[in-house]
Order: structure tokens, then sequence, then C-alpha cells
């Protein structure tokens, strides 16, 4: 039920959840398919959820140190796929996690977000359009601008720079 309730985006009910359930059943559900609840709730866009998890399990550390089984990727890769600019600054500003942090692709943040505001988003269309585009530029100008992302940093795969990344989408 948690993970439903999270998915849905029902902050009320996740709440519930989390303060009846017991520590047994917590513990059942702190990972599916390979993320956490705290990393569910960056992939969904659920700010307000990602708030709640953060003070439930007793600060930003956790939002630091949850990575993705599968990927590597941590709760800031996945708030830059989703495009949510809120949840990225949060994510850097409250939480401390570092804006050049890799996963095991050898891609920072920045790299996901060229790669998804051009086009490579699950959570969107995938058409490369303007609009996917427009939506994603200013997370990319604060990642690069205000949060001094490195954008000398290629990743594993290619040696490629997010801007290769988004050169090679577009």
């Amino acid at each position: 039920p948690l993970h439903l309730a999270l998915h849905n985006g029902h902050t009320h009910v996740v709440r519930y959840l989390i303060q009846h359930e017991t520590l047994q059943a917590d513990r059942r559900c702190a990972i599916f398919r390979g993320k956490t609840l705290l990393l569910w709730a960056c992939e969904y866009g659920h700010f307000d959820i990602l708030q709640l998890l953060l003070e439930r399990r007793g600060g930003s550390s956790a939002a630091t140190t949850d990575r993705d089984k599968t990927s590597g990727g941590t709760a800031l890769h996945l708030a830059c796929q989703r495009g949510s600019l809120g949840m990225v600054q949060y994510l850097i500003e409250q939480c401390e996690v570092p804006v050049n942090v890799r996963d095991r692709a050898g891609n920072t943040p920045l790299h996901v977000a060229c790669s998804c505001g051009m086009g490579r988003n699950p959570a969107t269309t995938g058409d490369g359009n303007s609009d996917a585009m427009a939506s994603y530029l200013p997370m990319i100008e604060y990642l690069v601008l205000q949060a001094d992302a490195d954008v000398h940093l290629r990743n594993h795969h290619a040696g490629l720079t997010a801007f290769h990344c988004a050169c090679q989408v577009a």
C-alpha cells in the first residue's frame, strides 16, 4: 500500500502509513524494484513526499546515500530525470547532495538533465520537442550557473560530457 500511495502522490496516506506501520513492515517496504521510497518519490516528482520521507529518516543524509540498485543513481539524478527544478534545488541546497555525484555509468545529474531535456526522458513523451527542452533549460542553467556543476566531467560510457549527451540526442 505504501508504494501505491507514493506512486499516486497521496501524501496524507503515505504519512499515515509511515506513522502506523511497524518497523518490520517499514523494512520490507524499504526497497521496491531496486529503489528506496525516497528514490521513488524523486522519480515520480512528489516533492512533498520526498520531504516527508527525509524527515522520517532523520535528516538529509539519505538523499546522498540512497542509490538505485540498477543504475547507481541518486535522488538528484532522478529529480533531474523528472525535470523538477524545485526538487533539484532542495536536494542541492538543503540536503547538500553533491552536484557532481556520479552513477555507475559515470553520469552526473547534469548528464541526466541534458539527455532528458533533449528528449531521452522516460517520464515524458521522449520525442525531443521544444516544449520538453524548454522545461529543462532552467534546471540545466541552475546546475551550471548556480550549483557549479562541472561541465567538463566525462561519463564512462563513451567519455561524453553532459553537453555531448545533449547534442547526441538533439
